[in-house]
């Protein structure tokens, strides 16, 4: 019967000590933080995966996203089909432009790429000043950069801002040339003034007029 008893006792855990209550305090908050901590590495987890598909997107789309004038193609001078014609205020004419243009023209040429006209280049002389014109057909251009074009460019390193007849200018004074550019409606102007050039400003009134 005394064995009996003392099974009973183990099997009821009457014999044995009950835990401290700080010991269960402790172990319950420690099972707290565990799982707080758990919660915040998948609040982790889930903000990196995120950024991380945010970033993909953005790899992916930057590419789509960059202006066109990032891939210009080049067109070499001899990839032009050049055309002798009368004048630019002939062209106007025919063509029914209002492209600006100086009185008197020594030689013009029309430039033409895929078709479609893109360039006029206009000598004229006035005096002791010698003037080439380019005019260049932003329509008909986007996409496109030309070796002609870089012909009045390198002539503009150091260019500076004005206005003249209400249009904004750049112009670049050089020791052998003035070199001024503008955009007047859908159509790009370089002017190179060679010669007697003190007076250059009259000349891009006269042009703007």
């Amino acid at each position: 019967m005394s064995m009996f008893n003392n099974e009973k006792k183990l099997l009821t855990n009457d014999n044995m000590e009950k835990p401290d209550e700080g010991v269960l305090k402790k172990a319950r908050s420690s099972m707290r933080e565990k799982k707080s901590k758990q919660r915040l590495n998948i609040k982790q987890i889930s903000a990196i995966a995120s950024a991380c598909a945010v970033l993909l997107v953005l790899i992916i789309c930057i590419p789509f996203m960059l202006p066109a004038s990032s891939a210009m193609s080049f067109v070499y001078n001899s990839d032009l089909y050049e055309e002798e014609i009368e004048s630019i205020s002939s062209f106007n004419e025919i063509e029914n432009f209002d492209i600006l243009h100086f009185n008197t023209s020594d030689l013009t040429t029309k430039y033409i790429y895929n078709n479609s006209i893109v360039l006029l280049e206009e000598y004229s002389t006035s005096g002791n000043t010698h003037i080439k014109m380019l005019v260049k057909f932003d329509d008909n251009c986007r996409g496109l950069s030309f070796q002609k074009e870089e012909e009045y460019t390198a002539n503009m390193q150091n260019s500076k801002e004005s206005v003249i007849c209400k249009t904004s200018i750049l112009y670049s004074e050089n020791c052998d040339n003035v070199c001024v550019n503008f955009t007047k409606h859908e159509f790009s102007y370089y002017v190179l003034l060679v010669g007697e050039t003190s007076n250059w400003q009259k000349f891009i009134e006269q042009l703007l007029n």
